[in-house]
């Protein structure tokens, strides 16, 4: 199954997280190769010996820990945000759009991301290069840009399996208060 979700938005500070897995007979490496969440229980099953339908969401990135760099080909990593509220982060332009709603989607590879932002006139689309810009700072979106068809298609594709698979967990609209409550207690929402 996919889920994705987390934060208010797709930018990689607050989508990208440190993956560190240790284990006995591995020597410390690094990889900056893009890796997903949905690798992580593959990986784990594989570590351990434990055997695992082979249509399970994500791969095994066993070989990268164990240090084979270059074993897995590149593949594209999927993300969308939490819900946008009316009052969540109306100070920060890049987060709270007026008249945004449901999740922001994103498609990112090596170097480029796609960021697709719904909007009910038309989708607002922002596009990075992540190596020269990591910060996610300067939005490169042209329709005509090289790399928009491609990371579009990706998108799409990925959207679409993710809209077949009746497992999703749907992103709520509205908070009741109990969540509410307990957003706030840790900072994630100020109302």
């Amino acid at each position: 199954t996919f889920f994705c979700s987390h934060g208010h938005s797709t930018y990689d500070s607050v989508a990208s997280v440190p993956l560190i897995i240790k284990t006995p007979d591995s020597t410390p490496s690094r990889v900056s190769q893009v890796v997903r969440n949905i690798d992580v229980a593959p990986t784990i099953l594989e570590l351990l010996g434990i055997a695992y339908e082979n249509n399970i969401d994500g791969r095994s990135l066993a070989e990268l820990v164990q240090g084979k760099q270059d074993s897995l080909p590149l593949i594209p990593a999927y993300s969308t945000s939490g819900p946008i509220h009316q009052g969540f982060f109306r100070a920060q332009p890049r987060i709270y759009l007026d008249g945004v709603e449901g999740a922001w989607r994103s498609v990112r590879t090596e170097q480029w991301k796609l960021i697709r932002i719904p909007h009910p006139e038309t989708d607002i689309y922002e596009l990075y290069d992540l190596k020269a810009d990591p910060g996610e700072t300067r939005n490169l979106y042209d329709p005509a840009h090289e790399k928009v068809a491609e990371l579009t298609g990706m998108l799409n594709s990925i959207e679409a399996r993710v809209d077949q698979d009746s497992s999703v967990i749907p992103v709520q609209g509205e908070l009741d208060e109990e969540t509410t409550e307990m957003l706030e207690s840790l900072g994630y929402i100020g109302l």
